[in-house]
């Protein structure tokens, strides 16, 4: 037997001892209705509540949709907007075309 089985064997035996304990050590009969609805509805020992899953899980790199709209809205309108008038102002825009062809 390896040495994993054995520990988990071990784990395992302990684990039952303490169930045991927490067993005999709780009070299982109770007096009236009333105090077993009073124990079941107690929110003294809250359960493990579902975490909420990370927002990086590695295929995305933690980027939210409104982060990728955002990206696409100024790679798509703003940079070219701001191309369109650099050119415009700066006279690159107008046509070369217009040269005379010796004619």
């Amino acid at each position: 037997m390896n040495s994993q089985s054995r520990e988990a064997k071990r784990f395992l035996r302990k684990m039952d001892k303490d169930l045991t304990k927490i067993c005999q050590s709780s009070r299982t009969n109770r007096n009236s209705l009333n105090e077993v609805v009073s124990v079941l509805t107690d929110r003294t020992i809250m359960p493990l509540r579902r975490q909420k899953s990370s927002y990086f899980n590695g295929a995305d790199c933690g980027i939210r949709w409104w982060s990728i709209a955002l990206c696409v809205i100024i790679s798509v309108i703003v940079i070219p907007l701001i191309l369109l008038l650099y050119f415009w102002y700066t006279g690159h825009l107008t046509s070369h075309t217009t040269s005379n062809s010796g004619g």
